[in-house]
């Protein structure tokens, strides 16, 4: 969610929601596994597993993300928001994102373990020559414990956008349900193309860190399980390809 946005919702003034739409996708192939009794997976994708791991540099072109039916989609699947999409080298926003109706996307069964819920995603960012004025609006997501379904996606989301700001939400399930939680270690950051955006889960503390420092932290029960995930905010008319991430990774703690 956009943090601007996200500061007006509390004082009561919610942005329209735009239900997200379905998009057809370029299909990935399945991972072509090594039956020696190799652990490890590789797609033509550029995405590795390892039983408790996986990483992706997005080699596709795909509208939604894919990458083999491993990605449940925010649009496809929750239908009230939108889905990511990738070209090679980035992740980024499916079009214009209006209101909460950020673009979303988390592993499911078919590359994550469904108990396997404390672990650390790894997000490079990808920035291009975003105007000063729009820096604000610009925003990348790592989603811990995260879990969409249709018209319900809930779990932890950290965001960080152009400008260097940084905050943590739990989303509650419905569209535009959300609760700011934690604490905020750093106010604001130098964001640039190629920070390493992380953000961790172990039992119910989490901590988000920028290029090894850490920016802020939590303590919340209210999600014991859910997958990995990630997502992109914008505001309406702004280029989604300027603020992404080069690439994205997971592994269990």
């Amino acid at each position: 969610m956009k943090r601007r946005e996200a500061i007006l919702a509390t004082a009561g003034l919610a942005a329209s929601m735009i239900s997200g739409l379905a998009r057809a996708a370029k299909p990935c192939p399945p991972p072509q596994v090594d039956l020696a009794g190799g652990t490890s997976a590789t797609t033509t994708c550029g995405a590795v597993t390892s039983g408790n791991s996986y990483s992706t540099q997005f080699a596709a072109t795909e509208s939604p993300i894919s990458e083999g039916g491993i990605w449940t989609n925010g649009g496809t699947n929750g239908l009230d928001w939108h889905d990511v999409r990738t070209t090679p080298g980035e992740a980024f926003a499916v079009d214009a994102t209006s209101g909460y109706a950020d673009a979303i996307a988390h592993l499911n069964t078919n590359a994550w373990p469904a108990s396997l819920t404390n672990y650390k995603i790894t997000g490079v960012i990808r920035r291009g020559s975003i105007p000063s004025s729009e820096t604000g609006s610009h925003e990348v997501e790592l989603h811990l414990r995260q879990k969409i379904t249709a018209h319900n996606a809930r779990g932890y989301e950290c965001f960080i956008n152009a400008a260097g700001q940084v905050s943590i939400a739990r989303w509650n399930g419905a569209a535009s349900d959300f609760t700011f939680i934690g604490t905020t270690d750093v106010s604001q950051v130098t964001v640039n193309n190629g920070s390493v955006f992380e953000a961790q889960i172990i039992g119910s503390s989490g901590i988000i860190s920028l290029d090894g420092v850490q920016i802020a932290h939590f303590t919340d029960s209210s999600f014991a399980d859910g997958f990995p995930g990630m997502g992109f905010d914008k505001s309406a008319g702004l280029n989604a390809s300027l603020f992404g991430f080069s690439s994205w990774s997971v592994v269990a703690l």
